[in-house]
């Protein structure tokens, strides 16, 4: 019972981490980021004035346009690994 509950819980974690990101992503956490390296490796083209995004705002807006990534799978199955574990780590407390 405890490399079950071990096995669950680890990819119950990874499995709602993965979750967590995307809504982070979906959120606009990492565009600020994304935007910044696009302009960095945009300096070694060879012609540096013909970049697709200005400026970040207009990086923004068409960011807010594309539809929003589906998350709800991770953190429902995460949570199902997560809810196991602690059925698992139960049992195993009891019967120790």
């Amino acid at each position: 019972m405890y490399i079950l509950t071990n096995s669950t819980f680890v990819v119950g974690i990874v499995c709602a981490g993965f979750g967590l990101l995307v809504v982070a992503s979906n959120g606009g956490a990492f565009e600020m980021f994304v935007y910044g390296m696009r302009r960095f490796f945009s300096l070694f083209q060879r012609d540096v004035n013909k970049v697709k995004f200005k400026t970040f705002y207009d990086y923004h807006v068409y960011r807010s346009s594309e539809p929003k990534r589906s998350f709800a799978y991770l953190l429902i199955v995460g949570g199902a690994f997560l809810a196991l574990s602690g059925v698992f780590l139960a049992v195993y407390l009891k019967y120790r």
